[in-house]
């Protein structure tokens, strides 16, 4: 059961439904299944090695194959053999939403009951991880906005303590710093100063 309790959690079953549904497409992706194959090596397993068959010869015999593999290139790039294994790997792999709950029943299929188990938490483990790595990166995303928002207004402002030094100046009024009872800035003007006295 993959449960959130963060504040952006979902609040109708609409929206929990639809999490659920995203989380399973994630356990089934193409990406998190290679990230899971080749962390556990399981290209290299008794499951996973090619077997000669007699019809899949015959109908490679007559199917466009396209450029070969290179010889000793990572599973990346090589398209062929990731086909092959991603569809090994897609056959063996259950993944269900239960019902009428906020659960996930997730199954591989081995006869090495350990392997089963070590390719189910290694999913479960990449599908928290890309989620944190998604609020991670909304987060950086909404970082580097408000710093450029933050940078906007850094502008304006001495811009616009720039305009009011300059009025000052052209006007001989200047601020002295204090407020008087009613909250207004206390000023100086020098023009002022001589007409009184």
């Amino acid at each position: 059961g993959l449960q959130t309790d963060s504040v952006d959690a979902p609040s109708d079953a609409l929206e929990v439904n639809m999490l659920i549904q995203t989380q399973a497409k994630i356990l089934q992706s193409d990406s998190l299944a290679l990230r899971v194959i080749e962390d556990l090596r399981l290209e290299q397993t008794e499951d996973y090695r090619a077997k000669w068959s007699p019809i899949g010869w015959v109908f490679g015999l007559f199917s466009p194959q396209g450029a070969p593999d290179p010889r000793g290139a990572s599973l990346e790039n090589s398209p062929h053999r990731r086909m092959r294994v991603l569809g090994i790997f897609h056959r063996k792999l259950t993944v269900k939403p239960v019902a009428g709950t906020r659960l996930i029943d997730v199954e591989y299929l081995s006869p090495d009951p350990q392997l089963a188990a070590a390719v189910v938490n290694h999913l479960l483990q990449g599908l928290i991880e890309k989620g944190f790595q998604a609020h991670y990166d909304a987060t950086m995303q909404a970082s580097s906005w408000l710093s450029s928002q933050l940078g906007d207004l850094r502008a304006k402002t001495q811009e616009l303590q720039a305009k009011v030094v300059t009025l000052q100046q052209e006007s001989g009024v200047f601020a002295m710093g204090e407020v008087d009872r009613d909250g207004k800035d206390q000023v100086y003007s020098p023009t002022l100063e001589k007409l009184q006295m």
